[in-house]
């Protein structure tokens, strides 16, 4: 006899035509919610026989009351409001959080995580460093605990939460030819970072429709302000008729958005800039960016492995959908009068 399914927060969700996240908020009562919504949730979850004092339960076999994040490098600007995120969820839910910065490397990643584990985290979340060699360390520690990638995603059939990079940059491709910018160019970064890989494949899916040689138009380096100045540099002088720049990291962005202008260039008028995250670097720069939904991540990855209600015939598959931020390096204005 086939054994019943476990009835997930995500067919919780369903029912109740609200989003995971909604229900989550209801379930853990970490944060109020409308009371409707609260109605609904648990109407959803009566009916499908969903108990929703799973995370109470959870939360007091827990050993150590604690979750463990890894992030690949701290000093992107994105990952502080990632972590800020995770922290207030974590502490929300009862939780304390141990932080690890892998500073981009596969072999310290593995270390931290394996030092993690011995103090008995009861979850871990991970933003991968890199898409390839962290496999092994996120298939090492889902032997003992839970484990929800975060942001970066390296192995597709565990458990994640993420932002639907296509759409992204299909937002920043059609924003840019809506000004009639039909001359692209993508700044990335290596491509074993699983992010900028990703963002990378999705321009080579969609630019090309818009603009074939776009194709080619394709350099990558890291996720710094000086490699978005060397790779202005290179596009000026590889391809002058270019006027839309769609970069995998605002960092990149602001450096090529010093370089165009040091070279004489009007942004936005003779060429458009994106970047990517909407950190505060491209808050305070005028950037246009896209904004990663970094709270909704944090309060459906957090609860999931509380919870307990997944299992590797069910992992949690979440795909957020971003938001486009213009700004004024993207913003052309038009004279009128």
């Amino acid at each position: 006899m086939t054994p019943q399914r476990r009835v997930t927060i995500h067919d919780v969700a369903r029912v109740a035509g609200l989003s995971t996240s909604s229900v989550s908020r209801a379930l853990t009562g970490a944060r109020r919610v409308n009371p409707d919504v609260a109605a609904r949730v648990k109407e959803a979850a009566l009916l499908l026989g969903y108990r929703p004092d799973a995370v109470g339960r959870s939360l007091r076999r827990q050993e150590t009351g604690t979750l463990g994040l890894v992030v690949p490098d701290i000093t992107n600007p994105f990952f502080p409001s990632l972590v800020q995120a995770v922290e207030e969820r974590s502490r929300g839910a009862g939780f304390g959080l141990l932080l690890v910065d892998s500073q981009n490397s596969a072999d310290l990643e593995a270390e931290s995580v394996r030092l993690l584990l011995d103090k008995r985290i009861d979850a871990l979340l991970i933003s991968a460093s890199h898409r390839f060699l962290s496999k092994a360390t996120i298939d090492m520690a889902s032997q003992t605990v839970p484990v929800i990638q975060i942001d970066r995603v390296v192995d597709e059939q565990k458990a994640y939460v993420r932002m639907d990079q296509r759409a992204a940059i299909e937002l920043l491709v059609d924003h840019m030819v809506a000004q009639n910018r039909i001359h692209l160019a993508f700044l990335g970064s290596d491509p074993t970072v699983a992010t900028s890989w990703e963002r990378q494949e999705a321009f080579l899916q969609i630019a090309p429709d818009k603009d074939p040689a776009a194709t080619g138009r394709i350099l990558v380096g890291d996720f710094t302000v000086e490699w978005g100045r060397e790779a202005a540099h290179k596009v000026r002088r590889l391809w002058p008729e270019v006027n839309g720049v769609i970069c995998a990291n605002d960092l990149i962005a602001l450096g090529a958005l010093q370089e165009f202008t040091a070279q004489g260039l009007s942004v936005p008028r003779d060429i458009l800039i994106s970047g990517f995250d909407d950190t505060l670097i491209a808050q305070v720069s005028g950037l246009t960016s896209v904004r990663q939904p970094v709270d909704d991540m944090a309060e459906i990855a957090v609860p999931d492995p509380i919870a307990g209600v997944r299992s590797d015939d069910d992992p949690l598959h979440a795909v957020l959908e971003p938001e486009l931020v213009i700004r004024d390096s993207s913003r052309v204005r038009t004279v009128t009068g």
